[in-house]
């Protein structure tokens, strides 16, 4: 129960301004009556009186009451796990100066190429020479990116000075494995190869060096 004093007017039935000297307050209006009219005077009852705090607390933590854009969302929340989360590198042998490159690798993919290609000629079936063409395409891709490497990489300008056609066998050998993707004949298969042979010879006089 709280009590509110000061000068509060209304104008009662009669016309009459009524000062009231004090009000009561009981959670669900203000009422009181006013000392100065007759005992017949009607007493007043308000509606703002102060809600209990409790309510006002319910109020204020209400989420009613929080403004859209303080409200975080599923996906600002994985937005900020994303911006947060820890940074991880990782890079390939091959883009780092450690000095492990060997043209075996291109060799092996180039070779299950050839291989893949002899299967295809000794199978007929419709779903077996789709499987086939995705594997066989997969590893050319590989080898390229082997010798690639090799040429961009390993291979410095003193060993393009000492073996001057090196770089037209790199690409001669690049476009044999493109013909051998999108071929079926073991032959691209086999010439893909012997390029890589080539080259494979070089890299390992200049590991004599």
């Amino acid at each position: 129960m709280g009590t509110i004093e000061g000068p509060v007017t209304s104008a009662a039935p009669n016309g009459t301004m009524a000062l009231l000297r004090s009000l009561s307050c009981d959670g669900s209006g203000i009422t009181g009556t006013s000392p100065v009219l007759s005992s017949t005077s009607p007493s007043l009852t308000l509606d703002f009186c102060p809600k209990p705090m409790g309510a006002l607390e319910k109020t204020r933590l209400s989420r009613s009451n929080v403004p859209p854009e303080k409200t975080i969302t599923r996906k600002d929340s994985y937005m900020l796990s994303r911006l947060f989360a820890p940074k991880v590198k990782v890079s390939a042998h091959c883009d780092l100066p450690c000095g492990v490159y060997d043209p075996a690798q291109a060799r092996i993919e180039a070779e299950s190429v050839k291989a893949v290609q002899e299967k295809m000629a000794a199978n007929d079936d419709a779903q077996f020479q789709t499987r086939a063409i995705g594997i066989k395409e997969q590893r050319a891709e590989l080898a390229k990116h082997h010798v690639s490497v090799l040429w961009s990489d390993y291979f410095k300008p003193p060993h393009f000075e000492k073996y001057p056609e090196l770089h037209q066998l790199v690409n001669d050998t690049l476009k044999a494995l493109s013909a051998a993707k999108g071929s079926s004949d073991p032959a691209t298969g086999q010439k893909a190869l012997d390029y890589i042979a080539q080259i494979d010879k070089i890299f390992w006089e200049t590991k004599k060096a």
